[in-house]
């Protein structure tokens, strides 16, 4: 299926994993979720300029994505929705709050850099 949807579009540099889930479900095509998955996301040993570098590609880039895909760009990046996924894990949250503390501090920052970024040129 997902190379009879044409795969990820090339044409994206952000947010193509957002956008064959949307053309999954435009489709009705059913994706299955599994309650105990994860992602591992090998970073090697970036610095936090290295990561906040990063993260300045994806928001510079993201423009194409919300264009293809403004309904589901308008939800998926609103506080409420990012809210949500933080609080469903909670219980990991709240075993480290150091880690919180500084993942929140994170995330602040990028809002920050989307600020400024996002709405540039």
């Amino acid at each position: 299926m997902f190379l009879k949807l044409g795969g990820f579009d090339p044409k994206l540099h952000a947010g193509e994993d957002w956008d064959i889930t949307e053309r999954f479900q435009e489709k009705s095509i059913p994706l299955l979720m599994l309650k105990k998955s994860f992602i591992t996301h090998y970073e090697s040993n970036l610095s936090l300029f290295q990561l906040l570098k990063k993260e300045s590609y994806y928001i510079k880039n993201i423009k194409l994505y919300a264009k293809k895909q403004p309904t589901a760009f308008s939800f998926q990046g609103s506080f409420l929705y990012r809210g949500f996924v933080w609080l469903r894990a909670w219980r990991a949250l709240i075993k480290h709050p150091l880690l919180t503390f500084a993942f929140l501090g994170y995330k602040f920052i990028v809002w920050l850099m989307w600020q400024y970024l996002g709405k540039k040129g």
